[in-house]
């Protein structure tokens, strides 16, 4: 009989980072903290790209 670990096998068709990704913090406050400044930092995209919309938008309105 041949035994093999299907999930050995799965772990190879993600990207190394996604496999090893719970590598690069050293605790979970860490990894907590980067995803605090991660979320901020996407809010404040969120809203620059929101805020260039609007100046878009009202530009097309008066020309």
């Amino acid at each position: 009989m041949d035994f093999r670990d299907p999930y050995s096998e799965n772990r190879s068709s993600f990207p190394p980072s996604r496999q090893n990704w719970n590598m690069e913090f050293k605790d979970a406050a860490s990894a907590a903290q980067a995803a605090a400044e991660s979320a901020d930092r996407a809010t404040m995209a969120a809203r620059a790209a929101a805020e260039f919309s609007n100046r878009e938008n009202i530009t097309r309105q008066h020309s």
